[in-house]
């Protein structure tokens, strides 16, 4: 119950005026309209556990195999995609830590 109260508390005198100022919701006698939805919002939703990797590691990981599968059969398509992907993946994890160790957006 204390917990939810500081959640509460937490929510009304920080969060909730912080996106207000920024033009993100309306709230007015306890009710929440949404103006706007951020550009990254994607970013923030991938919710990952204490011992469970991100998608993009898990992206890159398969282009390594994907790339070695490649070299393997020396199929150089499959090895370029392969790349490709991989690079793609390395942006995107370290955007997603960038985002995440500021401790805020982009903005």
């Amino acid at each position: 119950r204390r917990h939810r109260k500081s959640v509460y508390v937490s929510l009304v005198q920080t969060h909730i005026p912080k996106m207000e100022r920024a033009g993100m919701i309306r709230f007015d006698h306890h009710v929440v309209t949404l103006l706007k939805i951020p550009e990254n919002v994607d970013v923030y939703m991938e919710m990952v556990e204490k011992h469970d990797i991100s998608w993009s590691v898990f992206y890159a990981g398969i282009s390594v195999i994907f790339g070695i599968t490649g070299l393997w059969f020396n199929n150089i398509p499959l090895v370029v995609v392969s790349g490709i992907y991989l690079i793609l993946s390395i942006i995107q994890h370290f955007r997603t830590y960038r985002v995440f160790s500021s401790g805020n957006s982009e903005e």
